[in-house]
């Protein structure tokens, strides 16, 4: 029967070389929050600009509510 010894050893290197570069190129950032606000788009600005405007008007809206 053939040896096949040295051709998996050669296409198990290369498989493992394969794996490691989709995975680096793949892997997302350790903190996906920790983006620097000068990296945001146009959109993503607009969209915390809402979030945070929804947040103050609900809480005022709240405050409103449940205090006066």
């Amino acid at each position: 029967a053939p040896d096949y010894t040295a051709q998996l050893s050669g296409i198990s290197a290369q498989l493992a070389d394969m794996a490691q570069q989709a995975t680096a190129e793949t892997a997302e950032d350790a903190d996906p929050f920790q983006k620097p606000f000068e990296e945001y788009t146009t959109g993503e600005t607009l969209a915390l600009i809402g979030v945070v405007l929804l947040l103050v008007f609900g809480v005022f809206s709240l405050l409103k509510n449940f205090v006066l």
